[in-house]
């Protein structure tokens, strides 16, 4: 970062100090959100998935439904908890419904914001 009367320089065009910082947000915020996408993709997390979806017999813990489009939630943040990412029991089997619902607010009592 280099001053220049008071601006900074982002990809070499004078900026001030508080939109540097928004740019820089939105930095971290982009490799955040790369980071754990990677996550999601590795044999770790695949076996999770599975060992959740295995024991609760592939069935939504919130309505009931067996099989169809079958997600696994983390009760505790994925974001927040990375340390829990891949702890079977912060998983949860959801149906597309519920789970939609839930991060809608429905269920919001669920699961840790």
């Amino acid at each position: 970062m280099s001053d220049y009367k008071g601006k900074v320089l982002i990809d070499g065009v004078p900026a001030t100090v508080a939109e540097y910082k928004q740019w820089e947000a939105k930095l971290r915020a982009t490799e955040i959100k790369h980071e754990r996408k990677r996550g999601r993709y590795t044999i770790a997390y695949k076996r999770w998935r599975m060992a959740v979806l295995e024991r609760d017999l592939f069935t939504c813990t919130l309505c009931g439904c067996v099989g169809g489009h079958l997600e696994v939630h983390h009760k505790q943040s994925y974001a927040k908890h990375p340390d829990l990412r891949e702890e079977i029991d912060n998983g949860v089997t959801m149906c597309y419904e519920c789970h939609s619902e839930l991060h809608g607010g429905h269920w919001g009592w669920f699961y840790d914001k």
